[in-house]
């Protein structure tokens, strides 16, 4: 894999000698210039034939979703045992704290997404006049929960 940097696309300095302090009777380090990796130049295909740390640090930030997920991680495993490199394991981790917080956020949408429907239940419960005993026994919220829901839908 070659990387190459596309023209001009970067604004910011390319050394450190660019952004190095200067001083009056001292001479600056030349220090080297580094090359930037524009990652979308790269499809995950791609990356994930390549087995250099950099590649597998492109893929990592390129996983959208949860089977992406597991698709590389399944790829890092295969390798395993005492081949793996310790950069390998780091991304492993960061892997499965990526998978977490997808997982996190389903079911937080999830519940969102249940409580919206309850609430629309107790609307239309409401607009049927049925009392609270009714309401709290066919959808299990709880009194204070229901009185805060019609306080919510301006029906007390």
């Amino acid at each position: 894999m070659y990387f190459i940097q596309e023209e001009k696309k970067w604004d910011a300095p390319l050394t450190i000698s660019e952004v190095q302090e200067k001083y009056e009777g001292f001479k600056p380090l030349d220090y080297p210039r580094y090359n930037l990796i524009d990652i979308n130049n790269y499809e995950k295909e791609e990356l994930l034939k390549e087995d250099t740390a950099i590649a597998k640090a492109m893929l990592f930030e390129k996983i959208e979703t949860k089977e992406e997920i597991l698709k590389y991680k399944e790829i890092l495993n295969k390798k395993g045992g005492i081949n793996m490199t310790n950069f390998e394991r780091l991304l492993i981790e960061l892997i499965d704290e990526k998978a977490e917080k997808y997982r996190a956020e389903r079911e937080a949408g999830q519940k969102i997404g249940q409580k919206n429907e309850i609430q629309k239940v107790i609307n239309n419960m409401l607009k049927m006049n049925m009392n609270d005993k009714v309401i709290i026994e066919a959808t299990q919220v709880n009194p204070k929960e229901l009185q805060r829901i019609k306080k919510e839908l301006k029906v007390c």
